[in-house]
């Protein structure tokens, strides 16, 4: 798989990130969490008090003493827990009670005495507490320290007062029973003494300590969610990294090419190049076929210019002239086995021609790309703009029409005189640029092969650079018919048209082949804010 640069993606779709994460932070701040509203308060402190009682007898609260079980039992009830809660007039759910109250036999875990753990009022006595066995501790909870420890003493004193009254009722209840069983003589002697002395039942309840300083309660970790502070940058992260998500998920999916980076590891040449698409022109602008000339001064014409320096100065690709003989890597360079060179054949080429005396170009591409012409035509202008005497070929003529004109006049079929072919020349309406119609000299594009070399020479002995530009070379053969008769040759690819296995298919024909290849130059390229055009120069 090729490599991806994911940083530069990101970097590349910044709006796209900006955008989601301000679209995430308002839906974060705006939209309701689920349940909100029903979030149960976090209780950061807890108290107790600590109640019981000293037997005066039985265990019956009847018989003058009330157990610890009782006691225990009376606190839990929902009803002492709801007026202790008013008493102080803090509204608790009932659902929420068990989780500010609870009532456990014994002394609190963190005392070892009756004493408790720094209590304040001691309301029993020393020896009352050394007495009592019947022990209950009361523990609070609250979202303050004053409402936990309010409650425990709250909750303390309500209880006593429900044990109490319910002691005194049952009494109540036991003596009516009882004076409506004596005997009718009995009866109004003993409602009248009840009724004048009306005791009440000693239960034995005391308040052994109030409520001792509330302290920090453990607990789970306090969610701030519905704070806008905390789920304003929140929603801005996730906005962001849902953007991330889908610029990688985009560039894991998209077949084309995008970057200078994927066209250098796909070609398997380097990026010489990378023109800027046009900006978009209103409705009454029309756009002008070749920048160079129409727009001179704008970053399109100076990326042209820069590709002509390329073309002129820059060293050919690694690679650029494949070599698969295995006779060649057994024998290496130099003369024979047996001391002697191989005479050099006249007028034939050696291999590509270096810097400074390349004349002949040819421009390529996977397939149609539409940007191909606009380089051949952009880079002839670039040409002809310092005084060079430039020639247009379009070996796409002989199927899809012409780029700068029209062609006449009989087809010549023997040798092509240099003279002649100067005669032959059609002029263009950009100056010292002239177009070769090779209608007037090839009958079939089959000729391409035989009489092509030919052809480019005797325009070479007229002219001081010739351009070719060639159709999609994995659908159509010129390319490869011309690849030996020029000098070097320039691929194309266009960013959101050139499919990525098109690449890949290009760079592997044109090195089976030994073309010169001198690199790719990358079109419709999003312009940057930096003036620099060329930035993949090595093959990974």
């Amino acid at each position: 798989m090729e490599p991806i640069n994911y940083a530069a993606a990101l970097w590349r779709s910044w709006r796209l990130l900006l955008v989601l994460g301000i679209v995430g932070a308002i839906v974060a701040v705006v939209l309701p969490i689920p349940h909100a509203k029903q979030q149960k308060p976090v209780l950061h402190y807890s108290s107790w008090s600590l109640v019981g009682a000293v037997p005066k007898g039985g265990s019956n609260i009847l018989g003058g003493g009330v157990t610890g079980q009782q006691i225990q039992f009376y606190a839990s009830s929902l009803t002492v827990e709801q007026d202790a809660a008013k008493a102080i007039k803090q509204n608790i759910p009932s659902a929420q009670l068990p989780r500010y109250m609870s009532a456990t036999l014994g002394y609190p875990k963190s005392s070892a005495s009756s004493g408790g753990n720094g209590s304040t009022t001691t309301v029993a006595s020393t020896k009352a507490k050394a007495t009592a066995t019947n022990v209950v501790t009361l523990n609070t909870f609250g979202t303050s320290k004053k409402n936990a420890q309010d409650l425990a003493n709250s909750w303390a004193i309500v209880l006593g007062d429900v044990i109490n009254a319910t002691a005194d009722s049952q009494a109540a209840t036991t003596a009516s029973a009882k004076a409506a069983a004596a005997p009718a003589h009995k009866t109004t002697s003993t409602t009248s003494s009840t009724d004048a002395t009306a005791p009440t039942v000693n239960t034995g309840y005391l308040i052994l300590d109030y409520a001792v300083p509330a302290q920090r309660a453990p607990g789970p970790a306090v969610s701030q969610l519905n704070s806008r502070k905390v789920r304003l940058p929140l929603g801005f992260l996730g906005g962001v990294l849902v953007g991330a998500l889908v610029v990688l998920v985009r560039m894991l999916l998209d077949r084309r090419l995008r970057t200078p980076e994927r066209a250098a590891a796909l070609f398997g040449y380097p990026v010489i190049a990378e023109i800027p698409e046009r900006p978009p022109l209103d409705a009454d602008q029309r756009a002008a076929p070749v920048d160079v000339v129409g727009q001179p001064t704008s970053p399109e014409a100076e990326a042209f210019r820069m590709l002509r320096m390329s073309v002129l100065f820059e060293a050919m690709a690694t690679g650029a002239t494949a070599s698969g003989d295995p006779l060649a890597a057994l024998f290496g360079a130099g003369p024979g086995a047996f001391g002697s060179s191989v005479p050099a054949v006249p007028g034939a080429t050696a291999g590509p021609r270096g810097p400074g005396e390349r004349r002949v170009i040819m421009i390529v591409s996977p397939g149609n790309e539409t940007t191909r012409p606009m380089v051949a035509a952009n880079l002839a202008a670039v040409c002809a703009e310092s005084g060079e005497h430039v020639i247009v070929v379009s070996t796409a003529e002989m199927q899809t029409g012409r780029i700068f004109g029209s062609s006449s006049g009989s087809r010549v079929t023997g040798e092509i005189n240099p003279d002649e072919l100067r005669s032959r020349l059609e002029p263009t309406r950009v100056p010292n640029i002239s177009r070769l119609p090779l209608s007037l000299y090839l009958e079939h594009s089959s000729q391409l092969v035989s009489r092509g070399k030919e052809l480019l020479e005797a325009a070479s002995a007229v002219s001081d650079m010739i351009i070719v530009e060639a159709p999609a070379i994995l659908s159509v053969h010129h390319a490869e018919a011309l690849s030996h008769a020029v000098d070097l040759v320039v691929v194309i690819g266009e960013c959101g048209t050139t499919r990525l296995s098109d690449a890949r298919k290009a760079g592997d024909l044109l090195r089976r082949i030994g073309a010169p290849v001198l690199g790719v130059v990358l079109t419709n390229v999003r312009a940057s804010k930096g003036p620099a055009r060329r930035r993949t120069r090595g093959v990974p």
